[in-house]
């Protein structure tokens, strides 16, 4: 079956900007009702205010949980010099940066004229809208001003638009600094570093940053970082260990039927099927390609149904 173009965007654009960690305000309410949570942040929220009289403690803590309608009230209530205010103008942008309305944002930061004031929040979601439009000298531009004033969520877009430029090497020195600064996430960090060294075609750099993730040392079932600990080792000709870390990986795939995990699937087999040919194991890559041929076929037949 030949399948549509749509679906290999759709796929794309799913797998790049889903992997990109979400950074949330540390201790706000998620589990409320939406508008009760607005009201809840609105309450317990520091309100400090920036030069222009707003309360950006507030505005971060309402956008980190896609409170957009609340700021936007809040936005029409603070602040004193009026519809010029350039504050609320990068308020107004981030709000449509988080409702994913990037050309939108873009228009509406690009009235403010002087950046010496703009919060480092704000600053990061506008940034990754013009990631998104494909503007990536701007939006590094923005993340370096924002990380240059403390904005510590804005490598991982930046190190986007490094990879997007294929500038592999700096993308991953950028994803090895979000690994330092949000130890939370840092095992897909470290992973998303590994993958932009197997690009710049420096595997042996690859495994180790790799191996730097916590799910890797324990060795926990993450399905993407035993896969990309495998294609290091495949790129090391290191085919039997290579092996066995693809077969984790397959063991490993979500549970549930989505398009991520039928792209996982397809990409675990594909690498597995090309390292069993590489060591002459005709009958075992002939069967992973005839489940390639399986996989696709049922997630392009599940992508057009819905």
């Amino acid at each position: 079956m030949v399948l549509h173009p749509r679906y290999f965007r759709s796929i794309a654009r799913l797998l790049f900007w889903a992997s990109a960690v979400p950074v949330f305000l540390q201790g706000t309410v998620t589990n409320a009702a939406p508008d009760q949570r607005g009201k809840n942040i609105i309450r317990t929220a520091s309100q400090g205010v920036d030069v222009y009289g707003l309360p950006v403690a507030t505005l971060e803590a309402l956008l980190s949980v896609k409170e957009t309608r609340k700021a936007r009230e809040l936005l029409a209530q603070k602040g004193g010099l009026g519809k010029d205010n350039e504050g609320k103008i990068l308020w107004i942008s981030a709000c449509l940066a988080v409702e994913g309305r990037e050309d939108e944002s873009v228009a509406e930061f690009e009235k403010i004229k002087h950046l010496e004031n703009v919060n480092s929040y704000a600053l990061a979601r506008v940034a990754k809208a013009y990631c998104q439009i494909g503007n990536f000298a701007r939006a590094k531009e923005l993340c370096t001003l924002a990380i240059s004033r403390g904005g510590q969520d804005c490598y991982d877009t930046r190190a986007a638009c490094y990879d997007f430029e294929k500038h592999y090497v700096e993308a991953a020195a950028d994803y090895e600094r979000a690994a330092a600064v949000n130890p939370r996430y840092e095992g897909g960090y470290h992973g998303r570093a590994a993958r932009e060294m197997l690009k710049a075609n420096q595997p042996a750099k690859a495994l180790a940053l790799v191996d730097k993730a916590p799910q890797i040392r324990k060795g926990e079932p993450d399905c993407l970082l035993l896969l990309t600990k495998g294609e290091c080792l495949e790129k090391l000709n290191r085919n039997a260990e290579a092996i066995a870390f693809f077969s984790k990986a397959m063991l490993a795939l979500p549970a549930k039927k989505w398009v991520d995990e039928s792209v996982l699937r397809t990409t675990v087999l594909r690498a597995r099927a090309k390292t069993y040919e590489k060591m002459g194991r005709t009958v075992e890559a002939a069967a992973d390609r005839q489940a390639i041929d399986k996989s696709s076929n049922e997630a392009a037949d599940d992508f057009f149904r819905k």
